[in-house]
């Protein structure tokens, strides 16, 4: 069974944050960081900051550095049938409930399925790392 966590982007002040504490409640996400996401109370409604944080999901996964692999993060792996080299952001997939690579020449892959992953950033902060490879 997979770890469980979340970090968000912090969009006014441009800076990934760690996620602390998170409480499912009537439907609605709210969570809470000490440092940052407090406001009033300690608690606000993730629905209504949604244009301040963008929420993004650990994978369970680590690279080969041992750096976790979240959701908006952009990988160098290679693929474990042929051994190519690719380069894409992580994001889960719904349709069969998984974490892929979206690849830059608009493919996919799961992300199970690449070796020799290496976290080189994420798309709020590294957004030339797809534009230049593409």
């Amino acid at each position: 069974m997979r770890e469980i966590k979340f970090r968000a982007w912090d969009k006014e002040n441009k800076r990934m944050l760690p996620v602390d504490y998170m409480k499912l409640d009537f439907g609605k996400v709210l969570y809470v960081n000490g440092e940052t996401f407090s406001k009033d109370d300690g608690w606000f409604d993730y629905e209504l900051c949604d244009d301040e944080f963008e929420l993004m999901q650990y994978t369970g996964l680590k690279d080969k550095n041992g750096v976790e692999i979240y959701e908006g993060d952009i990988i160098r792996a290679k693929f474990i049938k042929d051994d190519t080299t690719a380069i894409g952001r992580v994001s889960y997939f719904d349709k069969d409930t998984s974490f892929v690579c979206h690849l830059i020449d608009g493919d996919y892959a799961r992300v199970h399925c690449l070796d020799d992953i290496k976290v080189i950033g994420n798309i709020y902060e590294n957004q030339e790392l797809l534009d230049e490879n593409a």
